[in-house]
């Protein structure tokens, strides 16, 4: 299950990510997607999650934290277009 970041630097790194996950082994994939013509950018982060109830709360965790002093949003979309990952998994 995925979990959707908006609002944060549009320099973000996957570090400054993986830490607001407390680095958890959970956290299969981290995607950092820019927008065009925006400077602002969209993370991606894929869980190792099988519940809703789960990936919503881990997402309601997440949301309202503060990277490099802006408050983020978070929200485990239920329905949207899957990110593509440079994997194979």
């Amino acid at each position: 299950m995925f979990i959707r970041i908006d609002n944060v630097p549009s320099d973000i790194t996957e570090e400054e990510i993986m830490a607001l996950f407390n680095n958890s082994p959970r956290v299969k994939n981290v995607a950092i997607k820019s927008i065009a013509g925006n400077k602002s950018v969209i993370i991606w982060v894929r869980l190792n999650v099988e519940s809703r109830a789960v990936i919503n709360g881990i997402a309601d965790y997440i949301n309202g934290r503060y990277v490099r002093g802006t408050p983020i949003k978070a929200c485990a979309p239920l329905f949207f277009n899957e990110p593509v990952f440079n994997d194979s998994d």
